[in-house]
């Protein structure tokens, strides 16, 4: 099992305590401290457990910090597991049963609660238990990162977490490694994930920049499929200038940019939505910004339209 924690201190006990109550018997835990400030090391050196490897270094950076640790793993399974995130006792004997039991599947996930013990929905129409292919890859996100289990060999063999992919390291390595086999969730609720006030899920700004990251990763498995070659690969980071337009991307920006304006976050809904007409013009970026135009020149009537939106949505 694998994890990195950047400044969550707090969380160090329950979080890797989860790891700690595993039922599966053999296991190697590592956990990296990248650079923590807020005494996330002492937290950490406190637990006392021989199947543990603490290592405490200097701020690299999630994609690198897990890559290396992956890649120093003894064993020939990996378990992802998120800072401050809580995994089910039975999680790793279920996962890996679901690995052995089927050898065309490269990743094993499972399903996952919030902290309100609330099911996150699926983001498919995929039924659970049964296996996803590339091209339904290539629809959605299949999974969280922190729910994962892989292959290791294969993992080393597509060339694991690239650096350049700051967010959306994930997915980038979910598409290549798509290529090879398929992926699959566990229908039980194993993992329990949780928000957190430097999380990405909180900060729009790093959500855009996911997505961006995200469709350009995407990008770069369509052509990997259809010209036989990588974009990073063959032009290094200079790769991520030849990404094409995309009306996806666009209206998830505008949809975005739309959501951040209802709730009044203007300055981040206009860097949004500037992002989204730039991406494309779509119904939803032009609707956002139309939107938006309204609230600055008819904050009244845009209340109106906001309370529809808002019920319409309830």
């Amino acid at each position: 099992m694998v994890t990195v924690f950047h400044n969550r201190a707090r969380h160090v006990a329950a979080s890797v305590g989860s790891l700690l109550a595993q039922t599966h018997d053999s296991l190697e835990i590592i956990v990296v401290d990248d650079g923590s400030s807020d005494g996330t090391a002492t937290e950490l050196r406190k637990l006392q457990d021989h199947r543990l490897d603490v290592r405490v270094q200097e701020n690299t950076g999630f994609t690198i910090a897990i890559d290396r640790a992956v890649r120093s793993a003894k064993g020939d399974v990996i378990a992802i597991h998120g800072s401050g995130d809580i995994s089910a006792p039975t999680r790793i004997k279920r996962q890996l049963a679901a690995l052995e039991a089927h050898p065309k599947v490269v990743v094993a996930g499972c399903m996952v609660t919030n902290e309100a013990s609330e099911l996150r929905l699926p983001t498919s129409n995929r039924v659970l238990g049964t296996a996803m292919d590339f091209t339904e890859l290539l629809q959605t996100y299949p999974m969280t990162h922190g729910e994962a289990m892989f292959h290791k060999p294969l993992f080393e063999r597509v060339g694991g977490y690239r650096p350049f992919f700051q967010l959306g390291q994930d997915y980038d390595l979910w598409l290549r490694m798509a290529e090879h086999g398929s992926f699959l969730t566990v229908p039980e609720p194993l993992y329990r994930r949780r928000q957190f006030e430097n999380s990405i899920n909180t900060n729009a700004l790093k959500l855009m920049a996911q997505a961006h990251y995200g469709d350009f990763a995407k990008q770069c498995a369509v052509i990997r499929e259809r010209h036989g070659y990588d974009p990073l690969e063959r032009f290094g980071n200079a790769g991520a200038l030849m990404a094409r337009p995309s009306s996806e991307l666009s209206s998830k920006l505008g949809s975005m940019g739309l959501k951040e304006l209802l709730r009044d976050n203007d300055e981040v809904s206009r860097i949004l939505i500037a992002a989204s007409l730039n991406k494309g013009k779509n119904i939803r970026s032009l609707g956002a910004a139309a939107l938006a135009n309204l609230k600055n020149c008819a904050p009244a009537a845009f209340g109106r339209v906001a309370g529809l939106w808002t019920r319409g949505r309830d």
